[in-house]
């Protein structure tokens, strides 16, 4: 089920760094963040615009994150995602990883990722209070699919 913690809004597109060690017995804990989160941070994957294509506009009410997701689907599969987003280190992170996991992929795959997987993803689940930072993506994500926006 998806949360529904965040506001999203889409249209057409025609032209706290706090510090957490993630390990994935232990979850996340004070310490520094786990080499995958911090090689996303500095490296993020699919960043960019893609014009002609539907825009998912969306922001974490909690923490203020906004993104910007751009999804370009053909044959009921995502051809390519781009985003741009103002976050945390985590949220930013996480996108990365979630668009790098999607691309390429089935929607009616997409849309049965669970918050678990992208735990998993990410290297281990965060505390409740970074969850939100970790999901952003793909609630907005799974939010404009469910609604028919893209």
């Amino acid at each position: 089920m998806i949360s529904r913690r965040i506001f999203i809004k889409t249209d057409n597109m025609n032209n706290s760094n706090k510090n957490f060690l993630m390990t994935p017995d232990k979850g996340f804990s004070n310490g520094i963040y786990q080499e995958l989160i911090m090689e996303h941070a500095r490296n993020p994957r699919n960043v960019g615009v893609i014009y002609g294509t539907k825009k998912i506009s969306a922001k974490n009410p909690f923490c203020g994150d906004e993104a910007e997701i751009f999804l370009k689907i053909k044959n009921g599969k995502i051809a390519d995602i781009k985003y741009q987003i103002q976050g945390c280190i985590l949220s930013r992170a996480a996108l990365s990883i979630f668009s790098e996991h999607i691309k390429g992929r089935p929607i009616s795959l997409i849309k049965k990722i669970k918050n678990e997987d992208i735990f998993k993803m990410v290297g281990g689940t965060p505390s409740p209070s970074r969850q939100n930072c970790v999901l952003f993506g793909l609630e907005a994500v799974k939010l404009a699919l469910e609604r028919g926006g893209i």
